[in-house]
């Protein structure tokens, strides 16, 4: 199982630590110790995330902590000095207490000076985010999930059971939409699925196949590190007919398109009333990629720019379903499908195979964003009038990050996957993870893609 977001930090150390180091401590003055600087300087292991005190929520401080830990030479946390708060307010001492209490549980593997472990400091400055004030313990207040971009962003820095209550909340929109004579229920590890879908069996089979998704997304982010415990299921409505999403889709604000959609911190819903199967496999395969992101990858209170967020869900959700395994790397083009006016069977392109047929030519024409364009794309334009196009070469670009040379989806696009959910700026992360720029990029890119 893959770890809670507390182990995001720990597996960038692991993996690239160069990157980290140079974030961390290459600010302060005291990176090493009094004796010399390290040959090697101490490498996070072991993390816990770093929270604004619940006693700060709804004040608007969100001060600048200039802080210093001693590591000794067996990798332990020693010393946590905290040397500034800015802006200095009432409260410090709570913000102080957070910062002393977290980096004391801290794991590095120390310095390394002349082949000896030996002792060392780190000096660097945290910001803390703002945290929203808690609404009433009712839930009237909450408003619609999709407002605006900033609620995703609020939610994640919420206390766990404040989280809750957001969940419950949309669920308790979802319930009054189901058929009651038909309501079924099934609890797996990590989700609940409700449907009112006239056959029992349906949750049962939904709810392992969403568990099949989570398992293939910690197959291909396993980390050798005891995991954290989920403090909430996700929650999974399925409606019979298209028309009960349309109505909850009305009170929380989705895309009035939409045949499903994820909400944070944890909700789900589609409808089954389609006659593509494949394509609804695929919308929620998407959208359970969304939600294992906001769980397990992407830093709180961060969304990752709109090109890796729809780009690694598309990814999951365009491939191939076999044998009801999903095969990475393939693609869904089509599928065989029986037809009693034409007593047969005939091959009929999915929507990845038409949207596939449409960017290949739009590439060779030169009608569509390079990979530098989109990558500096902000959500506003990716999602306006192109937004088709846009998701595409997203999608794409995923493909080529990890399929593009030998290697890539062991190594390196894990780790550009962990340095841009983390928020580093997309252009360091491509240097350093793959040695290319965003403008390096074009030319393989479009090669790639002709031959895709």
């Amino acid at each position: 199982m893959l770890h809670d977001r507390r182990r995001r930090v720990a597996w960038a150390a692991a993996v690239a630590g160069a990157l980290l180091w140079a974030t961390a401590a290459g600010a302060g003055e005291d990176a090493a110790a009094s004796a010399g600087a390290p040959d090697t300087p101490p490498v996070l292991l072991r993390d816990s995330l770093l929270l604004t005190p619940v006693d700060a929520a709804g004040s608007g401080v969100a001060p600048e902590v200039d802080v210093r830990l001693t590591v000794d030479r067996r990798g332990r946390v020693t010393r946590v000095e905290v040397l500034s708060i800015k802006p200095s307010s009432g409260y410090d001492d709570a913000f102080r207490q957070a910062v002393e209490e977290t980096l004391r549980g801290w794991r590095y593997a120390p310095a390394w000076r002349n082949g000896e472990a030996v002792e060392s400091t780190l000096r660097w400055t945290i910001q803390f985010q703002k945290k929203a004030g808690l609404p009433p313990s009712g839930t009237s207040d909450l408003g619609p999930m999709f407002e605006s971009g900033s609620n995703l962003e609020q939610i994640f820095t919420l206390p766990f059971e404040q989280q809750a209550k957001y969940l419950k909340h949309l669920a308790s929109l979802a319930e009054p939409l189901l058929d009651a004579s038909h309501r079924h229920r099934a609890d797996s590890a990590r989700f609940v699925v409700i449907s009112d879908a006239p056959e029992a069996g349906t949750t049962e089979t939904l709810a392992r196949n969403l568990e099949a998704v989570f398992n293939l997304l910690d197959q291909t982010f396993q980390l050798d590190l005891p995991p954290y415990p989920d403090h909430y299921k996700l929650v999974v409505y399925v409606y019979w007919k298209s028309a009960s999403l349309s109505a909850l889709v009305s009170q929380v604000g989705a895309a009035e398109w939409a045949n499903g959609f994820y909400a944070a911190p944890g909700f789900l819903a589609f409808h089954l009333e389609t006659d593509d199967v494949d394509d609804l496999l695929g919308l929620m395969v998407h959208e359970v990629v969304h939600a294992y992101m906001d769980r397990y990858l992407d830093r709180p209170g961060f969304r990752p720019p709109p090109w890796l967020s729809e780009g690694f869900a598309s990814y999951f959700g365009k491939s191939e379903i076999h044998k009801g395994h999903l095969v990475l790397g393939s693609v869904r083009e089509g599928r065989y499908v029986l037809d009693q006016r034409l007593r047969g069977a005939y091959r009929r392109k999915t929507q990845t195979g038409w949207t596939l047929d449409d960017v290949r030519r739009a590439v060779r024409k030169g009608e569509v964003a390079t990979p530098a364009d989109l990558l500096a794309m902000n959500r506003t334009t990716f999602y306006g009038e192109d937004i088709s196009i846009h998701y595409a070469l997203s999608w794409l670009l995923v493909h080529f990050l990890r399929h593009g040379e030998p290697g890539w989806s062991d190594k390196q696009f894990p780790t550009l996957l962990l340095y841009l959910t983390e928020g580093y700026p997309v252009a360091a992360a491509l240097e350093t993870v793959y040695g290319l720029s965003p403008q390096d990029l074009n030319q393989p890119f479009q090669e790639y893609v002709r031959t895709f």
